[in-house]
């Protein structure tokens, strides 16, 4: 297992330096001038999901069953996905991390205009991120914990109100009123906290499922608003 770690360990880093290089050469050819320091971000930001996935993929493919809960009941047993009546959560992470991938290149490619170099690449990607560790982080049966909380999930809505928080400042008032702005954070913080109480077991919907699907739904309309205010930062 310790080979293992340290080839995903290699496989990582390699990838992240990678598809950040790629991203530099492509920036270079189309500009002149010296890159600031929202270019390297961008870079940065495009070689983690590759280097996500590449950990994730050797994770998921060293037979690691990741601590998963039991099925919620009736949900069936889903090939690969699930063990022994047992969630992955490990494998669950590597598919989001792939389809992630090829959403953001999907994104990037069909952009008229070229991004700013503004870190905006990595912003969105820890957000999106952070969205998909809130909804699988509930499918462990010991996460790591300070106090009853996850403590991935506090990281996950931390990050994703720093996102939210760097878009609104980008933005100002050329594109939402204040009203509107504060329901904005109202919704994203009122989502991370639902999603704290239903998996430190504060709250509940009645079953494991319903648990599971408000909290899905919650992490959902949360990066929703926050790209939606990215979307509008790039436009302001």
């Amino acid at each position: 297992m310790k080979t293992i770690a340290l080839a995903g360990f290699g496989a990582t880093l390699f990838m992240i330096l990678l598809f950040s290089l790629l991203w530099i050469l492509d920036i270079r050819k189309r500009r002149t001038g010296r890159l600031t320091s929202g270019h390297w971000a961008n870079a940065f930001g495009f070689g983690l999901l590759p280097g996500i996935s590449a950990w994730k993929a050797f994770d998921a493919f060293a037979g690691s069953a990741g601590g998963g809960k039991p099925l919620f009941q009736p949900l069936r047993d889903i090939p690969w996905l699930t063990a022994d009546g047992l969630f992955v959560p490990g494998r669950a992470e590597f598919c989001a991390a792939v389809l992630l991938l090829a959403g953001v290149i999907i994104w990037l490619i069909v952009r008229k205009k070229d991004l700013p170099g503004n870190g905006d690449v990595l912003i969105t990607v820890l957000c999106l991120w952070g969205t998909v560790r809130n909804v699988t982080e509930g499918l462990r049966a010991e996460p790591p914990r300070t106090g009853p909380f996850s403590l991935v999930i506090l990281l996950a809505v931390a990050t994703e109100l720093i996102c939210l928080g760097i878009w609104t400042v980008r933005r100002g008032q050329k594109q939402k009123s204040a009203v509107m702005t504060a329901l904005e954070w109202i919704a994203v913080t009122g989502c991370g906290v639902l999603i704290l109480l239903q998996e430190a077991g504060i709250l509940s919907m009645g079953s494991e499922i319903a648990n599971f699907a408000a909290s899905a739904g919650c992490a959902l309309l949360a990066a929703a608003l926050i790209l939606s205010a990215g979307r509008d930062s790039r436009e302001a």
